[in-house]
């Protein structure tokens, strides 16, 4: 079984199921991140001396920032799912997803924010912030073979 926390790396690929069974690369990704963190419940008390915490589910996810291209196959996949609240299929690979050997994670996703960005010198990028899906399995870790 692959590694879900391994280090995906600059060439790291993100796909989006956009129909049927193709995946879809974003091509425009420029930076990736996958926030992996687990919720904290703090259990001090009046008088105690420092804090202690219980921890409780991960909240891992997919944090991208996109070069803004409505024309293009997997920004207008998010956007839609994004204005039609509905949630979307992701895959983070450490390769092409077509490349035996190639590992990472996917799973089912809700796109919570769609931020826009306007920087006088650059292109207009979106940040773009996937969670997991209630109601669905957490992402999974796996291995393409051929």
């Amino acid at each position: 079984m692959a590694d879900e926390r391994k280090q995906i790396g600059r060439e790291c690929k993100l796909y989006i199921l956009t129909g049927g069974d193709t995946w879809t690369e974003f091509d425009l990704a420029r930076d990736l991140t996958r926030p992996d963190a687990r919720k904290e419940s703090v259990a001090d008390y009046r008088g105690s001396t420092e804090d202690k915490v219980k921890t409780g589910p991960r909240a891992r996810g997919v944090n991208v920032n996109i070069i803004t291209d409505p024309k293009d196959t997997a920004y207008a996949a998010a956007l839609a799912a994004y204005n039609g609240n509905s949630v979307v299929q992701l895959r983070v690979l450490d390769g092409a997803d077509d490349d035996a050997d190639t590992t990472g994670w996917d799973g089912t996703f809700a796109i919570v924010s769609f931020e826009q960005g306007q920087p006088l010198d650059e292109f207009l990028t979106d940040d773009v912030v996937f969670k997991p899906a209630a109601g669905h399995d957490a992402p999974t870790a796996f291995e393409i073979s051929e």
